[in-house]
């Protein structure tokens, strides 16, 4: 990890996923019948890698304030009232 002013390592030096790092994409087509797709009739799984950014952010600020917030969005108004 890289170090920021003063010799210590942040959270702004940190990667993120994103769309150029993804070299290939592969789609597979899944036949089978399902009562509960939607009505175009496809499923997806685009917020499987954000599922946890949320709860990483959640920790963040509970490490940093002392505050743990449980419902989203996450606001200075409900840190606040904590």
């Amino acid at each position: 990890m890289a170090t920021v002013a003063g010799g210590s390592s942040g959270i702004t030096c940190w990667g993120s996923a994103i769309v150029e790092a993804a070299r290939r994409l592969r789609v597979d087509w899944v036949d089978e019948e399902d009562p509960y797709v939607n009505p175009m009739g496809s499923k997806g799984m685009g917020e499987l890698g954000i599922v946890g950014r949320a709860a990483a952010i959640a920790n963040a600020v509970h490490h940093a304030t002392g505050i743990r917030v449980r419902d989203l969005p996450m606001t200075l108004d409900k840190l606040l009232r904590s």
